[in-house]
């Protein structure tokens, strides 16, 4: 038994709390399969109704009232949002103890996002969306309209954050491709609604950036709590979702943000990895 001292503060502990190289609680690791299910599952529903429409769509046009493809999209986009909540709790249930301020921005940024998507569900558009300063713009367009952008503009910010903040070099460069991805696409399609509205592209990009932006937060959550006894493998378990493995396909971090001196021994590891699987091939080479 491990004796403290009278004075000594009691240690934090967090049961779902991240630890290098410990696997997750199950009922996390459910949570997230929760999660991750629901967004992913929206995604190919939104998707589909998408490839069936006939003509062009923006997002929220179909579930605009009066389509006919409203009821099965709402629903839907209730899923991905209730899907973002889930996965927004196994980010905060990862996180190392003591976080810094950047990872509670992170889940809470992510959990936002989830609930402003919950609510554009809940209130659609009216017919054909239309755009603010119309005279058929209306209340529930004003409210469905904000909490979407609300809610995209923070699952943004949660990527910018992961790629600023300290940690693991592979969450920060998967974050900076997603958000140079989902920028490009959205930058993308809004100057194309603007330049040619009539020909739709603009529409195309606006969904897969939101695709871009589900994929990313899937495989974020995932790295937070998925180890190589879930995900076997050196490059899928290591450099994918913790930065390296021991060798034996477990990881050694989750890719959630810890403190400044976890991360420079992760990265002193990965030196070290990079050293020895250098001499390694130079022994083979030699042999050879």
């Amino acid at each position: 038994m491990i004796r403290t001292a009278p004075d000594d503060p009691p240690p934090r502990r967090d049961a779902g709390a991240g630890v290098a190289g410990m696997p997750a609680p199950a009922r996390i690791v459910v949570l997230w399969w929760t999660g991750a299910f629901a967004i992913l599952a929206s995604t190919v529903a939104i998707w589909l109704l998408r490839i069936d429409y006939d003509g062009y769509v923006y997002v929220s046009g179909l579930g605009a009232t009066g389509q006919a493809t409203a009821n099965a999209f709402n629903l839907a986009l209730l899923g991905l949002g209730l899907g973002g909540v889930a996965l927004a709790a196994v980010v905060r249930l990862r996180q190392p103890l003591p976080a810094p301020r950047s990872a509670h921005l992170i889940w809470a940024s992510l959990l936002c996002s989830g609930a402003c998507f919950v609510v554009a569900s809940r209130v659609p558009c009216s017919a054909g969306c239309p755009v603010p300063g119309t005279a058929e713009f209306t209340l529930s367009d004003a409210v469905h309209l904000t909490a979407a952008i609300i809610g995209f503009v923070l699952a943004c910010l949660a990527m910018l954050c992961v790629a600023v903040s300290p940690g693991p070099r592979s969450a920060r460069r998967i974050a900076i491709a997603s958000c140079a991805v989902v920028g490009g696409l959205s930058a993308a399609g809004g100057l194309l609604a603007l330049v040619s509205p009539e020909a739709g592209v603009g529409a195309w990009f606006e969904f897969a950036a939101m695709t871009a932006a589900v994929c990313w937060l899937v495989l974020y959550a995932a790295g937070s709590i998925f180890t190589g006894s879930i995900f076997t493998g050196r490059i899928f378990a290591g450099s994918i979702f913790a930065g390296r493995s021991d060798g034996r396909g477990a990881a050694l971090a989750p890719l959630g943000h810890g403190s400044a001196e976890t991360t420079h021994q992760q990265e002193d590891h990965d030196d070290q990895q990079e050293e020895r699987e250098h001499r390694d091939d130079h022994g083979e080479h030699r042999q050879e």
